[in-house]
């Protein structure tokens, strides 16, 4: 689906399409805003319901990164961690080198004393933790996995969710003078996205409808998490 086709379905779902009121600059901010909590949303659930993980699969990126003194800065698009390996350098009593992969924990800044501290938890080769660090800039991950000369953290591999693309409609492409872009998501999201942007629309708008359009157009269930039960 490309943002045209995403702006003329909102115009239906709102029946407005013979005299839209709707201004543009208006479309593309809350277009944007409901792309970004629709893949929030599904966030919360991503291993628990395998249609959320789909939807939002488009947006999944996997990343090799150098360490340097146990730390990689991540890339720009970065926007919600999913999973952490670390890369070893291991020597064995050959003294050869052999490469090691190992699933690391995500941990809290505050609880890296206690775990340090402790000597069941402590990093380890098979128990590496990383940390995000998040600043006005990139976002930095850091490896910990304690300080033994036999094994050595070479690099990370960091599977993640990058931020959306920007999504801009443009008067030249309502004109159709220009292409317009192409969404991301496959057709079913897309519509799912539309759902959430008409919802915006009409909550700006103060709408008297909105309370009947939501659960009319709710088409996929909420996940609900499993944990514990």
């Amino acid at each position: 689906m490309t943002t045209l086709e995403a702006y003329e379905n909102v115009l239906v779902e709102l029946n407005k399409v013979e005299a839209p009121s709707l201004l543009l600059s208006d479309f593309n901010y809350f277009f944007m805003k409901s792309i970004f909590q629709y893949v929030n949303k599904g966030y919360n659930f991503y291993d628990m319901n395998q249609q959320v993980s789909d939807s939002t699969n488009p947006l999944k990126k996997i990343v090799t990164l150098p360490l340097k003194d146990n730390k990689a800065k991540l890339d720009e698009d970065y926007m919600h961690v999913l999973g952490c390996k670390v890369g070893f350098d291991v020597i064995n009593h050959c003294n050869e080198t052999n490469l090691v992969e190992v699933g690391a924990i995500r941990l809290t800044a505050d609880a890296r004393a206690q775990v340090e501290s402790n000597y069941y938890m402590r990093p380890s080769l098979k128990r590496p933790y990383y940390i995000l660090h998040n600043s006005a800039g990139q976002t930095e991950i850091e490896i910990l996995s304690g300080n033994k000369d036999t094994y050595i953290a070479n690099n990370v591999i960091v599977e993640y969710l990058k931020s959306p693309s920007q999504m801009i409609l443009t008067e030249d492409q309502i004109e159709g003078l220009e292409d317009s872009q192409n969404m991301e998501f496959a057709e079913y999201a897309c519509y799912e996205i539309i759902n959430e942007l008409v919802k915006l629309i009409m909550e700006n708008a103060s709408d008297p409808r909105l309370q009947s359009y939501m659960p009319i157009n709710q088409s996929i269930a909420p996940a609900v998490s499993t944990a514990g039960k």
